[in-house]
């Protein structure tokens, strides 16, 4: 095999050859779904609660952080995994104001968000999965940049 040959295979581009690769499901898809219900669950719990260290808010949150830390040391396998990823960063590192106010302005400004927003519109179209909507939904979506 000629170095040409070589660089064009589909071993040096890390491609698998394997459908059952191809067929399994990230295991990243099921942690952000775990993480995604903890995080519903403690929004929905927030508005009830003046004490945020009811036993049930910190259940929610300690699942949410929980499933944050293992998706923050694992490597996507999917672009459906790395879309995860990509909300994942959007929710917890994402914009930080309300769409509509003044600081939410300047973010829409911002690179770094003007980029992860892009490319995470751009996963979703590749993967054929519905646009995320923010958990609060008062929040600047990707769509929104």
């Amino acid at each position: 095999m000629d170095r040409r040959t070589f660089l064009t295979s589909s071993a040096a581009l890390g491609v698998t050859a394997s459908p059952s690769a191809a067929s399994t499901i990230d295991p990243l898809v099921n942690m952000f779904a775990r993480w995604a219900r903890a995080k519903h669950r403690w929004y929905a719990l927030a508005p009830e609660h003046d004490n945020l260290d009811a036993p049930e808010m910190l259940e929610a949150w300690a699942e949410k952080e929980s499933m944050y830390d293992q998706m923050l040391t694992s490597q996507a396998k999917s672009l459906e995994g790395l879309r995860c990823q990509l909300v994942l960063l959007w929710e917890e590192d994402g914009p930080l104001f309300m769409a509509g106010s003044d600081g939410s302005e300047t973010e829409r400004k911002d690179p770094a968000f003007m980029l992860l927003a892009q490319i995470l519109v751009g996963v979703e179209s590749l993967t054929a999965t519905p646009s995320w909507k923010n958990v609060n939904p008062k929040m600047l979506s990707p769509s929104q940049f």
